[in-house]
């Protein structure tokens, strides 16, 4: 019988029809499998909840028991509540313990951009919810994990999993040996490797929509931000590579729209050249946020997104005043940010500008009145250059991320 994998999203379909994790797993699993050995399974629909209806692959329908690997995507802290539910529904033991102890299968094996902070899934430092989590980026590491499990003999696999740890960095097998384990940074970013691989199509009314990486991680240091501290280095997908890549999604896909995903996309070198080439590919090219002292420093770019289609922003200010901002190492003062605003409200096809904060708890009144102050600035501006955009602002609460300075800081415990 052929070696089978289950990609596993922890939250509903309608909540990652967005994502690309589950899109990379299947091009990773895609260069060792046939399309017919991989499928993909989300946490149920609260309809599928009350009728429950058995946890099976969305493309063979086959019960999630009957797989030989499970590759769960963790990517936010509060999804992990659902994979023991998941277990539960599949009749799969909850423990790697008991599995092991029982040579069942599927094994389970966790990864995603939470992977560093899932400690819930532990029982102990040996046995867990999983039977591996995998830290870091899986560029070519989980089709190797993939290939060597399944030409494995099934009574083995166990074993050689645990064996794997020693052979592929960011793998932690629980019950084997224990080991310092070290994140995985995939090196070879001059190679675009998830827009380049086979693509999934998904019946949605996101099928039209593809997405392309244009470089890792972020070379800035705010304090709040898991980003900047955690995942280092910043590398950038070279711009031949990219347009290389755009052309695959095009032939695989047919799609229609080209989403440019970084985590600031105009830090990229060659920025205005990648907006021109895609353009000349897809129908529409959107792009998403960006930061904007870099909006300031480069007038022309405000244009040249402008004239390239983009008519809605998303602009980080993350603290309220200029002393919050300097707590949150944003580097970005007032009139810079102003600045940006300024060069988006003089391009009259603009329609949504929108301004996120992180609120830290221990703002004052003077930081209030200079977040009012900034609102009457930004109004003027409106005015000045009769400019219809709509100021949104947004704000989350600042969560003490691990690897981040505020890890560190005393606890407020008041309201």
């Amino acid at each position: 019988m052929s070696f089978r994998v289950l990609i596993v999203r922890l939250s509903p379909f309608r909540d990652v029809v967005k994502s690309t994790t589950h899109q990379f797993l299947y091009g990773e699993c895609a260069r060792v499998l046939s399309d017919d050995c991989i499928d993909f399974a989300f946490f149920p629909s609260e309809n599928e909840r009350r009728h429950h209806d058995p946890y099976t692959g969305t493309r063979t329908h086959t019960p999630a028991a009957d797989f030989d690997l499970m590759l769960v995507v963790n990517s936010y802290a509060v999804e992990l509540i659902n994979l023991p539910y998941i277990l539960k529904i599949s009749g799969i033991p909850y423990s790697s313990d008991e599995r092991r102890a029982k040579n069942t299968k599927p094994l389970v094996i966790l990864g995603g951009s939470n992977a560093l902070a899932s400690q819930a899934v532990l029982f102990s430092e040996d046995n867990a919810l999983a039977d591996a989590v995998y830290f870091g980026e899986g560029e070519l590491s989980v089709s190797k994990i993939v290939k060597t499990l399944a030409e494995c003999p099934e009574e083995k696999r166990r074993n050689r999993l645990a064996e794997l740890q020693s052979e592929i960095t960011g793998l932690r097998v629980f019950g084997a040996p224990r080991a310092t384990v070290k994140k995985a940074i995939y090196p070879g970013t001059n190679t675009e490797l998830l827009a380049s691989a086979k693509q999934a199509l998904f019946d949605s009314n996101e099928a039209g929509t593809v997405r392309l990486m244009i470089s890792y991680d972020c070379p800035a240091f705010c304090t709040f931000c898991f980003e900047g501290w955690e995942r280092k280095p910043y590398r950038e997908v070279p711009f031949e590579e990219l347009v290389r890549a755009a052309k695959h999604l095009k032939q695989e896909t047919g799609a229609e729209t080209l989403e440019i995903t970084a985590f600031n996309f105009n830090t990229h070198t060659d920025v205005t050249a990648i907006i021109t080439a895609m353009n000349s590919i897809f129908c529409q090219v959107n792009f998403m946020s960006q930061r904007a002292d870099i909006l300031a420093a480069s007038p022309q770019l405000a244009q040249y997104e402008a004239a390239a289609g983009k008519r809605q922003y998303t602009l980080g200010a993350e603290g309220i005043s200029e002393h919050m901002r300097l707590y949150f190492n944003k580097n970005l003062n007032e009139q810079t940010l102003l600045a940006s605003m300024e060069l988006l409200m003089a391009q009259s096809a603009v329609k949504e500008i929108k301004l996120f904060y992180i609120l830290a708890g221990i703002e004052t009144d003077e930081d209030f009145a200079d977040f009012s102050s900034f609102l009457v600035k930004v109004a003027e501006l409106k005015t000045r250059h009769s400019s219809g955009a709509r100021i949104l602002c947004s704000c989350g609460l600042r969560v003490r991320m691990p690897f981040t300075p505020p890890r560190y800081e005393r606890l407020l415990l008041t309201k």
